[in-house]
């Protein structure tokens, strides 16, 4: 008799599990780029609305793209829930990128600290395109899975993230904001996977757009020495993109498209560089050398990755 009641008891296991969770419809992410302490970023997320006693939140350990462990979780550091009175709930890390928080319906807003990876003294082997950049005043580089994670079981929900950014910046990503001011700009995601797909740059703009059979190319550029601009990059990537849209029946398969580069002085820059793909964008850490080296290289990495708007990302078996 208990092996015809358990396909039942799993049920009821499971349903208790997901409603648990069912009341939280989105995630409110905010991050302050104007108040940056000890080179490390505040997160802080409201989560009101949780039922449950005990959930779990994380931070990627891996993402597409790069094959290896990156363990985003290291980076993050001062890890607090609170409750809708301020007070501190019971929270456990469990692991790099897990902390269990307890008396989770009490939830209503959980913080950390983030350091950045392009100069931590915490030993890692991440590839620097999937990394994140904390200069005050100069340059951000926001590669989500490094800034956000989610709590177990809920991901298929939306992100809203608010970034307040200091005055004169512009925020560089392939996403489009649902409101964006002087100081702040809001993007809302449809889930968690493409919160992670859509990498952010900020700093003084140094942009230049191209229209590509109806769809905006944005080409950002953050330069080290300024030996590279967005415009010498934008006339040497405009025939090729133009080539792949007629490649592609004439228009691109997005409305908005962003590469996303960032100059390091070659004395200073990291091994680990190269170019990520994402679905509506590409990230490039690249030494600064003379224009009439890097230029050519570019081209060719940029045909190679904005092809990944196609494949294989958005083609699964």
């Amino acid at each position: 008799m208990i092996y015809k009641k358990l396909p039942l008891l799993l049920c009821l296991i499971l349903i208790t599990t997901v409603s648990s969770y069912a009341q939280l419809n989105e995630y409110k992410y905010s991050l302050d780029l104007t108040q940056v302490v000890d080179d490390k970023l505040r997160v802080t997320l409201d989560v009101s609305g949780i039922e449950g006693s005990d959930v779990t939140f994380h931070m990627p350990k891996i993402i597409p793209g790069t094959y290896r462990n990156s363990d985003f979780g290291r980076f993050v550091s001062e890890f607090k829930a609170h409750d809708t009175k301020g007070k501190a709930l019971p929270v456990t890390r469990v692991d790099d990128n897990t902390w269990k928080i307890s008396k989770a319906e009490k939830i209503s807003k959980i913080s950390y600290w983030v350091e950045d990876i392009f100069d931590t003294e915490i030993d890692n082997q991440i590839f620097r395109m999937s990394g994140t950049n904390i200069d005050a005043g100069k340059n951000f580089v926001i590669s989500t899975p490094g800034f956000f994670g989610y709590i177990n079981e809920i991901k298929e929900v939306p992100f809203r993230l608010t970034i307040t950014k200091p005055s004169g910046f512009y925020g560089s990503t392939g996403l489009q904001p649902v409101q964006s001011t002087a100081n702040q700009d809001v993007f809302v995601t449809s889930d968690y996977d493409e919160l992670v797909d859509s990498p952010l740059m900020y700093n003084e703009p140094e942009i230049t757009k191209l229209n590509i059979e109806g769809s905006e190319v944005l080409i950002s550029v953050y330069s080290k020495t300024g030996r590279i601009t967005s415009a010498m990059i934008a006339e040497k990537l405009e025939p090729l993109l133009k080539a792949e849209a007629a490649y592609m029946g004439g228009k691109l398969p997005t409305d908005k498209y962003a590469f996303i580069m960032y100059f390091e002085d070659p004395a200073q820059a990291s091994p680990l560089q190269g170019a990520l793909e994402h679905n509506i964008s590409s990230f490039y850490y690249l030494p600064e050398y003379p224009a009439e080296v890097l230029l050519p290289h570019i081209v060719d990495i940029a045909a190679h990755e904005f092809f990944h708007i196609v494949t294989p990302l958005t083609i699964h078996a």
